[in-house]
């Protein structure tokens, strides 16, 4: 990830990753967005 976007620190790519985490579990707007992207993406391949 560091490297596909240049210029980021593993710590900051850690921080954000948990972010997301932390959103996805409380906010039910992104609750099932992983299911959603998996669907969208196996249908694709």
């Amino acid at each position: 990830i560091c490297k596909f976007f240049g210029n980021i620190t593993q710590s900051r790519v850690s921080k954000l990753c948990c972010i997301g985490v932390d959103i996805i579990s409380k906010d039910e707007r992104y609750g099932d967005i992983i299911n959603k992207f998996i669907t969208e993406h196996a249908a694709a391949a």
